[in-house]
């Protein structure tokens, strides 16, 4: 059943035979009747009824995320390379350096995805 985000606008406020908090709240619809949803639809004045986002993700984002965890494995990978006396291989903090992963990988390596790997390895 589709879903709906029910806006209230005052803490508490009861209408449907519930009491909604302020704010949003996502609802499945088929946990209400359409009498209850009518209700919350015709008090414009406490109430705003929208169609809830999307919350699966699109195959276009389950792809880029596998992308993502795969060039992370190849991250690891490369960090097993590094030379451990190398100071050009290393930050002042321990950490690889980006560079150095982006030089062994031919691939731009971010921060973001070095402290990824990182975390990782360091389990």
């Amino acid at each position: 059943m589709p879903k709906l985000t029910i806006h209230c606008k005052q803490q508490d406020f009861r209408r449907a035979g519930r009491a909604w908090p302020k704010g949003d709240t996502i609802i499945d619809s088929a946990d209400y009747s359409a009498e209850q949803i009518a209700q919350l639809r015709a008090d414009t004045i406490m109430f705003r009824v929208t169609d809830a986002p999307n919350t699966q993700p699109t195959r276009a984002a389950q792809a880029a995320d596998r992308e993502q965890a795969a060039f992370i494995d190849r991250i690891i990978a490369a960090i097993s390379q590094l030379q451990i006396h190398n100071p050009e291989h290393w930050t002042k903090n321990n950490e690889p350096d980006a560079r150095a992963l982006t030089d062994i990988l031919g691939e731009r390596v971010s921060a973001k995805q070095r402290d990824q790997a990182w975390a990782r390895v360091q389990g």
